[in-house]
């Protein structure tokens, strides 16, 4: 008798188990259908450069997973082939400077700016060779030099570098490759002076040494950082790009509350040395936000690429048309600066 009974207290256990593992799977699943919370892995794409670190902060620290979402971030060669990637449907958004922005816009529109996460106002700069000591910015002349892919920032600023100081780009000889391969060029003495952002324009000057020398401008040009993708997921996904924005931020007081951890953390992550994430955090505002301002630098940057021929298009897209503004101007309004009739006339 005391075994029937025994056995029947068992199976009712078993099966009050059961139910409860039930109900609690039945309750998982629909927690996670409730709007915001994302059970899909969010990809990110970027490029191994100082612009990105507060994505590194926010992964490192866990502030993506504090607000419920997973974030992967992927480390591509380029920035620009990083958009590519996105604009391909194979990531879901894109951290890139404006300069990739601005050439895809002349060819397609189909996705937006939701954030700028840096921007710095010395971050390309110009190595050069020389076993005479310091040369001359004239010297430049005639000379090769190896910079980025055509219309991106490294070669934007070399235009503006060459323009203020009356040296033409049909004076120079023009190399465009990925910046580690214009690093590798430099290095062998293949090229004469390479135009890079960091940290490759650091890594050339520690490789080649006393004889490399630094040609920098600060205030020349304004360069962003800033999180893109398509207009269709913005819209289906605001949310998620809400949380996205609230880890961000607090990347962002984390920099200005522990500046020494900060340090570590990237010099630990991106392997570059301290005094150059010094140097360049020295130039760069770490905020999230939406500048006005970069609706100009856009323009100033397709007039460019009109000017030179690096896009068949001969009209100025509308800038103001790629930006989002919604999940920004729910998170934190006050820093979004930007607004619709800030575009500059045509």
């Amino acid at each position: 008798m005391d075994k029937k009974l025994n056995k029947s207290k068992r199976s009712r256990s078993f099966i009050l188990v059961l139910i409860i593992i039930i109900a609690g799977g039945f309750f998982i699943s629909e927690f996670m259908k409730k709007p915001g919370l994302e059970s899909e892995i969010l990809t990110i794409g970027t490029s191994n450069s100082l612009n990105s670190v507060l994505l590194t902060i926010a992964d490192e620290k866990g502030f993506f997973k504090k607000e419920g979402i997973s974030v992967v971030l992927k480390w591509y060669k380029s920035a620009g082939n990083a958009l590519d990637d996105m604009l391909a449907g194979n990531i879901h958004m894109a951290g890139v400077s404006e300069t990739p922005i601005m050439y895809k816009s002349f060819y397609r529109d189909d996705f937006k700016i939701f954030a700028t996460i840096c921007t710095n106002s010395n971050d390309p700069k110009i190595i050069m060779i020389s076993d005479k000591g310091r040369p001359q910015v004239s010297d430049l002349t005639g000379k090769i030099i190896g910079t980025t892919k055509k219309g991106q920032s490294a070669h934007f600023f070399l235009y503006l570098f060459l323009l203020k100081h009356g040296i033409g780009e049909d004076n120079v000889t023009l190399i465009h490759d990925s910046p580690a391969q214009i690093v590798d060029r430099l290095v062998k003495g293949d090229i004469h002076a390479a135009s890079l952002f960091e940290p490759y324009a650091a890594y050339a000057k520690n490789l080649i040494k006393e004889k490399a020398f630094v040609f920098e401008e600060s205030g020349l040009y304004s360069k962003t950082y800033n999180l893109v993708a398509k207009t269709n997921y913005l819209n289906t996904h605001n949310e998620t790009n809400k949380r996205i924005l609230k880890a961000l931020i607090a990347a962002e007081k984390f920099h200005l509350d522990f500046p020494e951890q900060f340090l570590e953390i990237i010099y630990r992550r991106h392997k570059i040395k301290k005094n150059n994430i010094k140097n360049y955090l020295s130039n760069s505002s770490m905020e999230v936000s939406l500048p006005g301002s970069l609706l100009f630098t856009l323009r100033d940057e397709a007039k460019w690429a009109i000017q030179s021929k690096l896009t068949d298009k001969i009209k100025i897209p509308d800038f103001s048309n790629i930006i989002f503004t919604d999940s920004l101007n729910a998170v934190r309004p006050e820093s979004m600066t930007f607004k619709k009739q800030e575009t500059p006339g045509k």
